[in-house]
C-alpha cells in the first residue's frame, strides 16, 4: 500500500497525475542552475518561521504549504520574473512569486520565496549550501 505522503496530486483543469516527491526532485534537478537540497519536515518549517523576518510575507506563505522544498540555485539561474518586493502600509514586504517552472507542470498552486538573511545562513549551516549559493524555499500542496 502506497503511504499517502509518498505522493503529491498533481492537479488543474486538465492534467489529473502522481510524481512521487523523487520524481518531483529529479524534475527540479533538470532546471539550470537549480539544486534542491531537502524536503522540508514540520519541525524544520517552524524553525524557520520563528527566525524569518515578520516582513517576509513570501516565507510566511510558502511555509504554510504541505510541500516545501529548500533550492539552492547559482548564478546560472534565471532572475525573478516578477518584483520580489512591495510597499504596504508597514513598509517594503517581501513577498512570494509563482514557481513557473513548476506551474507548467501542473502544480498550479506553486510558489517560491527567497528567505531573508539569518534564514539563509541558517539554511546555509545546516544543510551546507555551497559558497555562492542562493536558498529558495519552494511550496506546494
Amino acid at each position: 500500500m502506497v503511504k499517502k505522503k509518498e505522493f503529491i496530486e498533481l492537479s488543474n483543469q486538465t492534467m489529473h497525475s502522481r510524481l512521487s516527491l523523487e520524481q518531483l526532485k529529479r524534475m527540479l534537478r533538470s532546471v539550470r542552475g537549480l539544486r534542491v537540497i531537502a524536503i522540508l519536515d514540520e519541525k524544520s518549517k517552524d524553525a524557520l518561521l520563528q527566525r524569518e523576518d515578520p516582513r517576509n510575507k513570501g516565507v510566511q506563505d510558502v511555509l504554510k504549504k504541505n510541500v516545501v522544498l529548500l533550492v539552492a540555485h547559482d548564478i546560472s539561474f534565471r532572475s525573478p520574473q516578477e518584483a520580489l518586493l512591495e510597499n504596504g502600509p508597514q513598509g517594503i514586504l517581501f513577498r512570494s512569486l509563482p514557481f513557473p517552472e513548476l506551474v507548467e507542470r501542473g502544480y498550479a498552486d506553486a510558489i517560491v520565496a527567497s528567505p531573508g538573511w539569518d534564514v539563509h545562513e541558517f539554511l546555509q549551516e545546516r544543510f551546507r549550501l555551497a559558497d555562492g549559493e542562493a536558498s529558495l524555499l519552494v511550496g506546494l500542496e
